[in-house]
């Protein structure tokens, strides 16, 4: 499904993903504009030019983040569905009880895909 480079791209967001304190992803927005994000926001953050900075302006996704349309693909029959869906909750497929434990699986289902 995914090209060698995509995969490269899935592998290093759950890298970065894995690396966040469950507690510092959140739900419904980019940013706390202090020291949480929502997985996209997180994404945003870590490869941008200020890593540290926790504005939404620097943790949104205007011009969508490639994990966010490498998602959209991986949801195929359903447009309205991506890793935002995901972490936000309320997917059959990923029951996972926290933001980070359900994003992270669906990046380990994207890899083997």
């Amino acid at each position: 499904m995914y090209s060698l480079v995509e995969k490269e791209v899935i592998q290093k967001a759950f890298n970065q993903i894995s690396e966040i304190p469950s507690e510092n992803i959140i739900t419904s927005v980019f940013s706390n504009d202090i020291d949480k994000c929502c997985v996209i926001g997180h994404l945003q953050r870590l490869n941008s030019e200020n890593p540290s900075d926790y504005s939404s302006l620097n943790c949104c996704d205007f011009t969508e983040n490639r994990i966010r349309v490498l998602s959209k693909q991986f949801f195929s029959d359903n447009n309205f569905l991506s890793i935002a869906t995901v972490n936000n909750g309320g997917i059959k497929a990923y029951p996972q009880e926290t933001p980070k434990e359900r994003s992270l699986a669906l990046l380990a289902d994207m890899l083997k895909a």
